[in-house]
């Protein structure tokens, strides 16, 4: 027995061993506790930023839903406001007389809304400074002659002659005189052949002839002249084939616009302005002299 305590008391552990064992036992604990920390840390984030995106994905569907829903009430809105209110929407009716004359809102008789004006041959388009356009008839021609001096058109074209009486002497009180330059003036025609046919084309302006020729007793254009365009000489044919009866005739015209004119409307100073000049008078000459 006693070399058996012997051995046992040789084996007992040293005081400076259990202190040692207890430290390394508790950084161990540490560790461990850090670990269950960290990972309760990651799990909470986790569980965060999820709950995160969820609120997130809620504000996008509550979102997605308002919008829907206001876009659903402003397309039921909508009709029953124009069923409440028929008067809130445009009334074409209301636009005003678009066949021609003096009628722009401000003359007589012109108290509703408009916002163009047409005007046909013979009647006079003037705006609120006094400058005034007036078509009289038209013509056509291989070859014109002004002050001596002889004009003919590009090959296989031929010259359109509108007669005009106009003013444009007034200055108005934004951007000056009124301009008849072919980048401000277009002009186009259609002939009427058959039931719903028809012939078109477009009118080159030549600046050039205006300037040169056309009255101006004081710098500026006034009185009476010719306004000279070209176009395709195909204008022949198409006059000579329109041989309708003139009651069956529809649209023999040449529509004429200078951007710079305007007559005074309602809503703004100066209105869209245009000339509808019939061919119809050009048409019945041409039969007649065929016909002779």
């Amino acid at each position: 027995m006693s070399v058996y305590k012997e051995r046992m008391n040789e084996l007992s552990l040293g005081q400076d061993f259990k202190n040692s064992l207890l430290d390394k036992m508790r950084e161990k604990a540490a560790d461990n506790a850090i670990v269950e920390n960290n990972s309760t840390s990651s799990y909470e984030n986790e569980e965060r930023e999820s709950k995160n995106r969820l609120r997130r994905r809620r504000r996008i569907i509550k979102t997605s839903l308002s919008v829907a829903c206001a876009a659903a009430l402003c397309m039921i809105a909508i009709p029953v406001a124009i069923a409440l209110f028929p008067a809130a929407s445009p009334n074409l009716n209301d636009i005003g007389d678009l066949s021609g004359g003096n009628g722009a809102p401000g003359d007589e008789g012109g108290d509703a809304l408009q916002q163009a004006a047409n005007f046909s041959m013979g009647e006079r388009a003037t705006d609120r400074y006094g400058n005034f356009i007036e078509f009289t008839g038209v013509d056509y021609s291989e070859s014109i002659t002004f002050d001596g001096q002889t004009y003919v058109p590009s090959d296989g074209n031929v010259f359109i002659l509108l007669y005009v009486e106009l003013d444009l002497t007034h200055e108005r009180d934004w951007n000056g005189y009124i301009e008849f330059t072919s980048d401000n003036i277009s002009a186009d025609y259609t002939i009427c052949y058959g039931v719903n046919e028809y012939y078109s084309g477009n009118l080159t302006f030549r600046q050039d002839i205006f300037d040169e020729h056309f009255p101006k007793p004081e710098g500026r254009p006034f009185g009476g002249g010719v306004l000279v365009s070209e176009t395709d000489d195909r204008f022949v044919d198409y006059i000579a084939e329109a041989r309708q009866p003139l009651e069956h005739r529809q649209s023999n015209e040449i529509f004429f616009e200078c951007q710079d004119f305007g007559v005074e409307g309602a809503v703004q100073a100066s209105i869209l302005t245009t000339f509808d000049i019939s061919l119809d008078d050009l048409i019945e000459e041409e039969q007649k002299n065929s016909d002779n």
